[in-house]
């Protein structure tokens, strides 16, 4: 117990409201690591369609099979291309799109209520690293990106991604007021997957035992899995 004590003793104490909103970024990605990259495809109302690299991004569950990602808004206090997107298309007399007004009433932005989750590799790290800027034309086509169909949704995937998902918005949950730099959580069913047989056989199941896909650490560093290993459970003793 003492032993537990001192090293409790050595921690450092942070109070999170005493760190601006830009120490508390950097203290999350330095601490939370590695984090899985999303590569989120979308599609605007307008036919526009637009990729973005999301290292908040992760499963949720598999029944039903959700994923999320997490756009924070951006500096002039607009909505990210991804957010906007996922957003269902705008319906003001559709009781049902009240549940995506988001905090604050902000309302339905009018999009397509879908987005795709491409999972990446090594050799797809540069344009994950720069799709993250503001582009002109649509990122698949500023970085030479190739778009592919999907099945059950308007948004496109990313034709020669590991896996890609597609889902149709189920519910965005907004976390701040929506001033600049807070984050919005969008959640997605799955719907349909797309698989490359290279790694996954026709039931879903890992070729070679563990899938090198990109991660993001802190700052512009990212890593790949490459050196994975097994640890066995150990057993509880035998109640009396």
């Amino acid at each position: 117990m003492q032993r537990v004590q001192l090293q409790c003793a050595a921690m450092l104490s942070i109070d999170p409201e005493t760190l601006s909103r830009k120490e508390r970024y950097e203290l999350l990605i330095q601490a939370v690591t590695p984090r899985p990259i999303g590569f989120i495809s979308t599609v605007s109302g307008e036919g526009r369609t637009n990729i973005a690299p999301y290292s908040f991004f992760n499963a949720v569950a598999a029944e039903p099979m959700t994923l999320l990602f997490c756009p924070v808004t951006g500096r002039d206090g607009r909505d990210k291309d991804s957010l906007r997107n996922a957003y269902p298309p705008k319906q003001p007399q559709d009781s049902a799109a009240v549940e995506f007004s988001g905090q604050g009433g902000r309302g339905i932005s009018g999009g397509t209520g879908c987005f795709v989750a491409n999972i990446v590799l090594n050799h797809h790290a540069q344009a994950v690293a720069d799709a993250g800027q503001d582009w002109e034309t649509s990122e698949f086509e500023a970085l030479g990106l190739e778009a592919a169909p999907s099945r059950c949704v308007a948004a496109p995937r990313l034709s020669g991604a590991p896996a890609a998902f597609e889902c149709e918005t189920l519910e965005i949950v907004r976390l701040g007021d929506g001033a600049a730099g807070t984050g919005n959580i969008v959640i997605g069913k799955v719907v349909h997957i797309w698989l490359d047989p290279e790694h996954f056989d026709a039931k879903g199941r890992l070729i070679n035992g563990v899938l090198p896909a990109l991660a993001r650490l802190g700052g512009n560093l990212y890593c790949q899995v490459q050196a994975p290993f097994s640890t066995p459970i150990s057993k509880l003793p035998s109640k009396q």
